[in-house]
């Protein structure tokens, strides 16, 4: 049975009542959890999933058209709140494994260790950057900004968002090694 959410309720969310926030939640959370639970890309992450939604739905309720089932709009965020975590999470591993190419290149590092090292050796490769550079590896690959986003986020043009890309690439490419090609790392992410 699909939860009903009267348009009173919708009405008092929409103002920032947090008892109809608590009606809500307490009629939709198995459906919402089951629904993540299912289709999570890592169990671990479903607590923070459904948090993110939750706090999504408190965000952007002014956006919802009441013209359609609450539960359409819900299922949207919940769909894609799960879509942008399974790419965030794509995202993690593959700066992971680029960071694995990266410190395993002629190495014999037990992999516990190495877990335990990379957050370290990625903030140090990260941190000896000039500052323009570390800003927009940072807003690219830890906010999952793309460049014209990191531009608008900047206030400068995307050409010069993309040349700093280009040239924190070389940067690392040099300092660390020649291991990994700028289409891997994401330049052509506009």
């Amino acid at each position: 049975m699909e939860p009903f959410i009267t348009p009173e309720v919708i009405n008092r969310l929409k103002e920032g009542d947090l008892t109809a926030f608590d009606e809500m939640y307490s009629a939709t959370i198995n459906k919402v959890y089951g629904t993540v639970y299912v289709l999570a890309p890592n169990k671990q992450e479903v607590d923070e999933i459904v948090n993110e939604i939750y706090f999504q739905v408190w965000k952007s309720i002014s956006n919802y058209d009441e013209s359609s089932p609450f539960t359409f709009w819900l299922n949207g965020l919940v769909f894609r709140q799960l879509k942008n975590w399974k790419l965030k999470a794509w995202k993690r591993m593959e700066l992971v494994r680029k960071i694995k190419s990266f410190s395993m290149k002629d190495s014999f590092v037990r992999d516990d260790v190495l877990k335990s090292q990379n957050q370290e050796w990625v903030f140090s490769m990260v941190d000896s950057m000039p500052y323009k550079l570390k800003e927009v590896l940072l807003l690219v690959y830890f906010y999952d900004y793309s460049l014209k986003e990191v531009a608008n986020v900047l206030n400068v043009p995307v050409g010069t968002i993309k040349s700093r890309h280009h040239t924190a690439i070389k940067y690392l490419k040099k300092r660390y090694g020649n291991s990994i090609t700028s289409r891997e790392v994401g330049l052509n992410k506009c």
